[in-house]
């Protein structure tokens, strides 16, 4: 099971009480703890999907971990050390985006929208207070706690509360203000304060403004006005963050020039200690969008960061200030190195590594990439939402290269993708293996192709077009340097461009017929178009291989043949119709494969259908050696529909080089499982009373409800939250395939639907063989040897 951060997109975090763990939550809908020291996840939970699922606000106690989410709608406590639900209470019906958590002592204030609830730290409820009747609620709001009144202050509006002051910016003289809420008066802390980015408020006496070079701290005196202590000015450089360490400490982090700089200031505004980090620009492919100090001492020489980037990468940086500790680090770091030295240069003298052992750690070098004659070790080539590209090595899911496209957004027509086509395989030498991917660009909307080797992830070239992608496909031809074109089709007006590398005949194009079809996802209009060429001008600018068929009929228990209706051109379309009694119907009209399996769910019987389709021309062939779409032939149709007792997230059919194999169905289902099913169970010719052809044939007797074994899950003890998609790939042996699937994890297993009849078996007896075919060969050999002799001996008498 493979569980990669840089997956999720990170979109806030806080520091807890304890500096051994961070949490974070993301746009998926998963809330975590991360280990500090190791950078592992320690534990995981995942909400629903949508909008109920999505975390607003997370609030760290020493008693656990307070949570918000459903649009405010719903409180939740967790426990810290093993995320396990401790409480929860509804906040109210209405969703309310505007939320805040403060913590006083032992209670916990939670405010949502126009209402204020109060939570012991056991997280149960002790008071629910409404704010006011009004219907316009302003846009933020905040929540502060007066710790010499012990009452809870709320602010509407762009403003923070800091103890009983209320801290805000004037629009019209541009100064900072303090208000006084148990006095009334107004004081002016600073003038002519530039654009403020935020406002930390660290406790009742304590808060710092940001703006974009600057960082201003106020303290209260015991005159009860506020003093500004420290002022931090820094010139061509991005002010990150402000965070307490003690009390009376506070620490200072900013961006700037490939490095980031943390200084650490008293009450007085003294410079304490400061320290540069270096950020490896080999490793840091993206701009930082967050830096969050988690630890630090009062000098600056042991800390802790967490940076997040902008293509969702987080990186977690250690430093400390035990001499001994680095020189001992150091040490090892070399003794690695010089193990590899080692391995690389035996790997070149005749196979030396072999007789000394050291293959052995040549495992060490997880960049190392070998042929495999059987088909089973490939590169998985994946995209992400943020416009990173990764190579994942499919034998231990290390991710060997990654590739950032900047500006670049996924295309979102039935879900978040980039589209990624092979154009040449590695089969073409001299010539690399290449893969082009299609992407959107961010600020012009016009398409953007990126060219680049899936071995290496070495960038060939980008191309912007000035005209948006609505469909792509790749051709059923190749240039001159056996690279797949691809067909762009213009959303604005039906043109299509060509995009190769490499100049294209034109007779190549006009040489086959080639019809495209264009479906409207919302108003669910069908074309079909002709691809010609234009007055001989045709400019360098998603059909996919299909499966294969190995059998071209289904031999019966009669001993006849039920020839399968092979056509190439059929297309399918589903429709789903929704009525004002909320009644779903699902429409599936065949225009002009061999199976169409679609799954839905049944409102009337509240369960999960599976139908499915096959199609035959009967028991003779009309033409085996050709087919023409204008020809009238009426298939013979089979349907039967079977019922799932699980919901579903994800379907795909398992594929192999030659397609002799039969198919297993791969179904993802909501609580993490992954089950196959046999194609023989979703055969529509399975009926009732069976007869003895078809008990012959092999059809099982047909029973409404399809049976889940505990042994077909593929994904076994390991399980897959929130799982989007699951792709499938033949391998070079007819017996297996490859499934990667993908979500919130990814998981990578190959299955054999018919078992490894291809493959001889682990207590396969090698030498007793040998020994049997060389006895076997020496008698071959001495039998010619005595029937010559007495050949000859015959011969003289």
């Amino acid at each position: 099971l493979l569980s990669y951060p840089v997956i999720l997109k990170v979109q806030h975090h806080r520091r807890s009480h304890f500096p051994e763990c961070m949490f974070i939550y993301s746009d998926q809908n998963a809330l975590g703890r991360i280990d500090v020291k190791s950078g592992k996840l320690v534990w995981r939970l995942a909400f629903e999907a949508g909008s109920r699922g999505v975390v607003n606000y997370l609030h760290i106690s020493r008693s656990g971990l307070f949570s918000v989410r459903s649009n405010g709608t719903l409180m939740q406590k967790f426990d810290n050390a093993n995320g396990a639900l401790l409480r929860e209470a509804e906040l109210q019906n209405l969703p309310c985006e505007m939320v805040d958590i403060r913590e006083s002592s032992d209670t916990v204030f939670i405010l949502a929208c126009d209402k204020l609830h109060a939570f012991n730290l056991d997280g149960k409820q002790l008071w629910t207070r409404k704010l006011h009747n009004q219907t316009d609620i302003p846009w933020q709001i905040h929540i502060g706690i007066d710790s010499k009144s012990e009452n809870v202050l709320v602010a509407l509006g762009d403003a923070e509360l800091v103890g009983h002051f209320v801290i805000y910016c004037s629009s019209i003289t541009g100064s900072l203000h303090a208000y006084d809420i148990t006095s009334g008066e107004d004081t002016e802390l600073a003038k002519n304060v530039e654009m403020i980015s935020e406002i930390d408020a660290f406790s009742p006496n304590c808060f710092c403004i940001r703006t974009v070079s600057a960082v201003r701290c106020f303290y209260e005196s015991f005159s009860g006005k506020f003093i500004e202590r420290v002022v931090r000015v820094v010139n061509n450089s991005l002010i990150s963050g402000v965070q307490q360490l003690v009390p009376m400490m506070l620490a200072v982090w900013t961006v700037a020039d490939d490095n980031i700089s943390v200084d650490i200031y008293d009450e007085s505004g003294a410079h304490r200690g400061s320290v540069k980090i270096p950020i490896d620009s080999s490793i840091l492919i993206a701009d930082v969008v967050q830096v969050q100090l988690l630890k630090a001492d009062e000098k600056g020489s042991h800390f802790l960061i967490v940076i997040l980037t902008e293509d969702h990468t987080m990186f977690m940086m250690k430093e400390s200030g035990n001499i001994l500790y680095n020189f001992v680090k150091r040490i090892f770091n070399e003794i690695f190195q010089l193990q590899t030295y080692i391995v690389h240069l035996f790997s070149d003298v005749f196979g030396l590594a072999d007789i000394f052992g050291l293959n052995l750690l040549r495992n060490r070098t997880k960049n190392r990439l070998e042929r495999d004659q059987f088909g089973l070790h490939k590169m998985i080539v994946a995209s992400a939402s943020s416009g990173t590209i990764f190579g994942i090595d499919s034998s231990h899911g290390d991710v060997l290269w990654k590739l950032y496209i900047r500006d670049a957004v996924p295309y979102t027509h039935s879900q978040v993708w980039f589209p990624i086509f092979i154009q040449r395989t590695t089969a073409f030498y001299p010539y690399p293996a290449q893969c082009a991917v299609v992407m959107k660009h961010k600020h012009s909307g016009n398409a953007l192709i990126v060219t680049f080797n899936p071995i290496t992830g070495d960038v060939f070239d980008k191309v912007y077009l000035n005209f948006t992608v609505d469909q792509a496909s790749l051709l059923p031809f190749k240039d001159d340097k056996h690279a797949s074109v691809l067909l762009l089709m213009d959303k604005e007006n039906d043109h299509a461009y060509i995009f190769s590398n490499s100049p294209l005949d034109k007779s190549v194009l006009l040489k086959k017929p080639i019809s495209v079809v264009k479906l409207d996802r919302k108003t669910g209009v069908c074309n079909g178009f002709q691809l010609t060429t234009l007055g001989g001008q045709y400019n360098q600018i998603h059909g996919l291989q299909q499966w294969n068929v190995h059998s071209q009929g289904r031999v019966l228990g009669n001993r006849s043949v039920l020839y399968k209706y092979l056509n190439p051109n059929l297309g399918v379309s589903l429709t789903r119709t929704v009525d004002d009694r909320a009644k779903d119907d699902i429409t599936v009209t065949i225009f002009d494969a061999v199976a169409g399996n679609y799954t839905f769910w049944n409102e009337k019987y509240r369960r999960m259908e599976i139908s499915v389709v096959e199609m035959y021309e009967g028991e003779s062939q009309s033409d085996p050696l050709s087919f023409s779409s204008y020809r009238q032939l009426q298939p013979i149709v089979y349907h039967q529909t079977y019922i799932f007792p699980q919901g579903l997230s994800a379907v795909a059919v398992s594929e192999t080089e030659k397609a002799i194999t039969p198919r297993f169905i791969l179904l993802a289902m909501p609580f993490g499982g992954v089950v196959e099913i046999p194609k023989a169970f979703l055969d529509p010719r399975r009926t009732v009373n069976i007869t003895p052809e078809l008990k012959e044939e092999g059809v099982i007797p047909y029973a409404p409800d399809l049976p889940i074994a505990t042994d077909h899950i593929i994904n076994y003890n390991q399980t897959l939250i929130n799982v989007r998609g699951i792709h499938t790939a033949p391998s070079g042996m007819e017996s297996t395939s490859l499934v990667f699937i993908y979500g919130l994890d990814l998981f990578f297993t190959r299955i054999n639907p018919a078992g490894t009849f291809d493959i001889l078996k682990e207590d396969f007896d090698h030498w007793l063989i040998t020994v049997v075919l060389l006895g076997l060969t020496c008698a071959a050999v001495f039998s010619r040897k005595l029937a010559k002799n007495k050949e000859l001996k015959q011969s003289w008498c």
